[in-house]
């Protein structure tokens, strides 16, 4: 007579640890898990249009280097050669144009709200890099160091990430037959 009653047990336990894994499945994109950002985030609602290849950018605010002018020109350079990939400058909302040293950031330009930017920005060090693929998985998030020629070296590892990512016809192609 006791059996059912253990059987009863166990069958609740297996129950309650499926729960308790389904309620620990990661949700959300990567960037969102990683920079604990919203789906209605202003660069998750860009990112979420399809493209090869996205790069994010993000400027030190407040003090431009010389170093960061030639990243921004390498930046501009790779959105003219490949038209798959899109590219983003994220500034803050109450950053002036004036304080832009009247500098055209490459890409199309999002403004997130101060607390926001503050709170994404202290990810990692500015200015930063992040480089996604069409499915949102990170290929490179990357601080820029303030010395050498970061612009060198960042053309070759976003080269190397498109090299992983197909183009957009052939992922489509993919999930048809899936």
């Amino acid at each position: 007579m006791r059996k059912p009653a253990s059987r009863k047990c166990i069958t609740w336990a297996h129950v309650l640890l499926l729960a308790a894994l389904a309620g620990c499945a990661p949700r959300g994109t990567p960037r969102q898990r990683l920079l604990g950002v919203t789906p209605d985030d202003p660069v998750e609602r860009v990112l979420a249009t399809p493209a090869r290849m996205s790069v994010v950018y993000w400027p030190a605010i407040g003090a431009c280097r010389p170093e960061e002018m030639a990243v921004l020109m390498r930046l501009e350079e790779l959105g003219e050669r490949w038209d798959d990939l899109r590219l983003l400058t994220v500034l803050p909302a109450t950053w002036s144009d004036e304080e832009r040293y009247g500098i055209d950031f490459p890409g199309e330009v999002v403004r997130l709200p101060d607390p926001a930017y503050v709170r994404q920005a202290a990810f990692m060090p500015l200015p930063r890099l992040e480089v996604w693929s069409a499915a949102g998985e990170p290929l490179l998030l990357k601080s820029l160091p303030p010395f050498g020629d970061p612009a060198s070296l960042l053309v070759a590892e976003i080269e190397a990430g498109r090299a992983l990512t197909a183009p957009l016809a052939e992922m489509a192609a993919v999930e048809e037959v899936r």
